[in-house]
């Protein structure tokens, strides 16, 4: 057990085959099985439903999410080695006797963004059911509603192929949280790590400001040296995390973009209906893939924050009381801190909130369009 992990997600990284103490095949085939089952006979339903902008809209959103979420777990098992190795690391890190104060707050708040995750996308998963299980117990056979939208070529309706399909549906669903929650919740949990190295750093750095004027030459050197060392480990650890997460970022902010359209279209339209059931469903859904982008650009930009950080401890430091080679030893590392602490998105955005409003008046602009186009 990592004390920075909470439970669901070191379970979570069990399950997706990512925790490097535990070899897990069943996991990852369980998850890709969506691939065959459903996700072809969904876009199969789509292309039916053309005529009907509305439902055409409902059906696209549901399936943008899965192939966002399988994305994005491609590319992380693409990165498994490196995620295990990384994990490893932090698992080294926090298994240390006594955990600063620090530490334990730093993995409290982590602790508690992911326990709120799970607790949203719980939310917007349940309300999936309620629709399902009043069309099976109010409506005729051929009107009853599948958990996901989709569409096969024989009679699915009917007992009990009906319940067989809606319970795998169930089981893959399930899956398909288990897969999404690792690429947001590891990624949270991976910057709180780089947080807490960053207050050992400052720790190292006081330390060292401390006896910078006591005339122990080489005892202090070795002090700035451990500062040096932390910084070079921190900059390691953003570019691998960069690494793994850099195509993730993008196509997170791409497809979000698209799937808030999608559903603020859907949400719009149930408003005009008095669909209580559906603006409520999709209500919590825009809410729960909002805060979804909200991880990553937020993460990113207390990643940057803290960055800038750094060049502030140095600068408080009593480097002028420093020898001459200490101090050009610091100006080295004032100038490697300088450079931000970011994640990008293929190098061709930086994850913060400046991202999130970007997405946020991307996804309006291009609601207003489809807006306009179903109007006329």
């Amino acid at each position: 057990m990592i004390p920075i992990f909470n439970k669901p997600l070191e379970c979570c990284l069990k399950v997706a085959g990512f925790w490097p103490y535990d070899f897990n095949m069943l996991g990852p085939v369980a998850i890709t099985s969506m691939l065959v089952t459903t996700l072809p006979f969904q876009c199969w339903n789509a292309f039916a439903l053309t005529e009907n902008l509305v439902v055409l809209m409902d059906s696209l959103s549901d399936i943008f999410t899965e192939v966002l979420i399988y994305i994005k777990i491609f590319i992380l098992w693409n990165h498994r080695r490196e995620i295990r190795d990384l994990l490893e690391e932090i698992g080294k890190d926090w298994s240390i006797k006594s955990i600063p104060t620090e530490w334990e707050n730093i993995a409290d708040y982590c602790r508690i963004i992911c326990n709120i995750d799970v607790i949203v996308y719980a939310s917007a998963s349940i309300l999936y059911y309620p629709d399902l299980l009043m069309s099976y117990f109010g409506k005729p056979v051929n009107e009853r509603h599948m958990l996901f939208q989709s569409y096969y070529p024989f009679d699915y309706r009917r007992s009990p192929i009906y319940e067989v399909i809606n319970i795998v549906y169930f089981f893959q669903g399930i899956l398909m949280i288990i897969a999404d929650s690792v690429s947001k919740t590891l990624f949270i949990s991976m910057i709180f790590h780089v947080s807490s190295q960053i207050y050992e750093l400052r720790n190292n750095l006081e330390q060292y400001s401390r006896h910078s004027n006591d005339g122990y030459e080489n005892k202090n050197f070795k002090r700035l040296k451990l500062v040096v060392q932390q910084h070079l480990k921190i900059l390691s650890l953003v570019r691998r995390i960069d690494h793994i997460y850099s195509y993730v970022a993008l196509f997170q902010i791409v497809f979000s973009s698209i799937i808030i359209c999608v559903t603020g279209f859907v949400i719009i339209t149930a408003m005009e209906s008095a669909n209580i059931m559906l603006l409520v469903k999709f209500m919590t859904f825009i809410i729960a893939m909002l805060a979804q982008v909200s991880y990553f650009c937020f993460a990113g930009q207390y990643l940057l924050n803290k960055g800038e950080s750094i060049v502030e401890m140095i600068n408080s430091s009593f480097w002028y009381n420093s020898q001459c080679k200490d101090v050009k030893v610091l100006i080295f590392v004032l100038t490697n801190a300088q450079k931000p602490l970011t994640v990008s998105g293929a190098n061709i955005f930086n994850l913060s909130a400046e991202t999130f409003t970007m997405i946020v008046k991307t996804s309006a602009s291009y609601l207003s369009v489809l807006r306009a186009m179903y109007t006329q």
